[in-house]
């Protein structure tokens, strides 16, 4: 069906213009349904219908567990966060006190690099990506805070040795979603294949 009405796309706290919000008081699932509560509610919506890419699609699923009746549909593009316990090396190496900092503050000088050196981590096809998205990612990065926001992000979320930190695992709820639910997983995603989550990933989505 069609996404009808207004639509808003949000920016990340902490990224572009936005003010950054502590997460680590309070850990990520919580910030992310308090945060969405508070748009919703400054929306004056009763009832929204969320599409979320990756982390955005995490928040948009917790949002909808915590608030199914201010959710009407729900659709998560990319793997879903929180449904196994590993995370990719890239994030692990992030969430490493020193390292990440020391990863995220070295960015590439240019477009191409950007589309040479970090990309690939991030997308299936780093060579579609328009030169203008790559230029504003620079940017983004380039403000002040915006490195520091980043590492509080991953380290709530990653622990460098264990993974996924049990506070954000949704694993055992997934099937309690009361809300129409779409997942859109790519066969061969940057960050958790289908078909490399093995029979834990495949129990969650058969019971939802």
């Amino acid at each position: 069906g069609n996404l009808d009405g207004r639509l808003v796309i949000p920016d990340w706290p902490g990224c572009g213009l936005s003010d950054a919000v502590p997460i680590a008081p309070i850990g990520f699932r919580r910030f992310g349904v308090d945060w969405l509560t508070g748009l919703v509610d400054a929306l004056g919506a009763e009832r929204v219908d969320i599409v979320g890419s990756s982390m955005g699609g995490y928040l948009g699923c917790v949002y909808a567990l915590a608030r199914p009746e201010r959710v009407r549909r729900l659709v998560q593009i990319g793997s879903e966060f929180g449904v196994v316990s590993g995370a990719p090396m890239f994030f692990r190496i992030l969430a490493t006190p020193g390292l990440g900092t020391f990863i995220m503050s070295r960015q590439p000088k240019d477009a191409e690099a950007n589309r040479k050196q970090v990309m690939p981590h991030i997308v299936r096809h780093p060579d579609r990506i328009p030169v203008d998205i790559l230029e504003h990612d620079l940017a983004v990065i380039a403000l002040p805070g915006a490195v520091e926001n980043a590492q509080e992000v991953v380290h709530s979320l990653v622990r460098p040795l264990s993974g996924t930190r049990r506070s954000v695992m949704i694993d055992d709820e997934v099937a309690d979603l009361k809300v129409p639910t779409l997942y859109l997983w790519g066969t061969r995603d940057n960050f958790l294949r289908p078909d490399q989550q093995g029979d834990k990933a495949r129990h969650v989505f058969a019971r939802a």
